[in-house]
């Protein structure tokens, strides 16, 4: 547990919130990306512990997602300098295998809180205030039997990530109580993550309505650092086509996505170990709040995915360490629901 600086120097006025993000995103969009980029899909994904009654925790995460996605036929779209660390890792098989190649980049926030926003205070070993705006780019070779992913994330954890005014912002806009313990957030970080993940369809049924997906991942960084592997499996349409859309959601960026006019319900379980995680350890450079948790997980998720002509819709709710102590703050941190609109151009 590490004391905390006030941190009311730090804050920005709430008109130059969205500017802000929107700014980022085209930024680094423009710099990291090559000059043929083009874009397939766009998407919108939420996340809000609102979707299972609850208001702290893992408060809510905004993320816009940009894909230039190449089929067979087609020029595949070639990987940015952010992932150059780890596309090392990809198999040379991978690419000459390749039905499908995927370049992305996603931009967002995400938010963090206590259990009681009306403290001023709160107690300094619960879960600390903490806000991140981030840029990751993840670079996807899909094959007929198993997708690679390799990914880069670079971002701001701080009051520079806007959290306070966001959540004011909202919670003025609802008529919900007004966050009081934004003073005692985590200092400005910048913060770094590189993942790499493999997806394997395992197996297939006979009719194609039925699958199983095994998975591994491994991620390294500031950010968080943990390794996992789980299983995923599916009922529904089109399901060869859209499995490697569940190795996006080795964060809170993505849900599994339907593709053409499929269809999809499913269930994931995942197991694993988590080294670091930021938003509960607290500033690696600086002294901050932290809290203690659980890091072992088993993680659980369920959810459905639609594609309707050129759109894509999908929700799940997940809760992230079922290992993790039902009296613990950061209990509530682990437990949320994701919404996700795309729409291909």
């Amino acid at each position: 547990m590490k004391p905390q600086p006030t941190s009311t120097q730090f804050a920005k006025p709430r008109a130059f919130v969205l500017p802000r993000v929107i700014l980022l995103f085209l930024a680094a969009f423009t710099v990291g990306s090559p000059g043929r980029a083009d874009v397939d899909y766009i998407a919108a994904i939420f996340d809000n512990d609102l979707f299972i009654g609850n208001d702290n925790g893992y408060t809510n995460g905004t993320f816009i997602s940009l894909f230039d996605v190449g089929g067979e036929g087609e020029e595949f779209p070639t990987s940015d300098f952010w992932v150059v660390p780890l596309k090392w890792s990809l198999p040379d098989t991978a690419m000459a295998d390749a039905v499908v190649v995927v370049n992305g980049y996603t931009v967002g926030q995400a938010l963090g809180t206590p259990g009681d926003i009306t403290v001023a205070d709160p107690p300094r070993d619960e879960l600390p205030y903490s806000s991140l705006i981030a840029l990751t780019n993840s670079f996807v070779v899909v094959t007929p039997v198993y997708a690679d992913l390799t990914s880069t994330t670079i971002g701001l954890v701080g009051p520079s990530a806007l959290g306070e005014e966001v959540q004011t912002f909202v919670h003025d806009l609802i008529g919900a109580d007004e966050p009081q313990g934004w003073d005692t957030q985590l200092g400005d970080e910048i913060v770094l993550q590189f993942t790499r993940a493999r997806t394997w369809r395992t197996w297939a049924a006979d009719s194609g309505a039925f699958d199983l997906l095994t998975n591994a991942e491994i991620a390294a960084g500031t950010l968080s650092s943990q390794v996992s592997a789980g299983a995923i499996f599916r009922y529904g349409r089109e399901l060869d086509r859209s499995y490697a859309t569940t190795i996006l959601t080795s964060t809170r960026t993505a849900n599994p996505g339907a593709v053409n006019e499929g269809w999809f319900v499913y269930g994931s379980v995942h197991g694993g170990y988590t080294f670091n995680q930021i938003f509960a350890d607290g500033n690696t450079f600086r002294d901050s709040r932290s809290a203690d948790y659980t890091r072992e997980f088993i993680s659980v998720s369920a959810g459905v995915a639609v594609g309707w002509r050129n759109l894509l819709v999908s929700f799940a709710l997940t809760d992230f360490n079922l290992l993790e102590d039902r009296n613990s703050d950061v209990d509530d941190f682990t437990r949320y629901g994701t919404i996700s609109v795309g729409w291909r151009l």
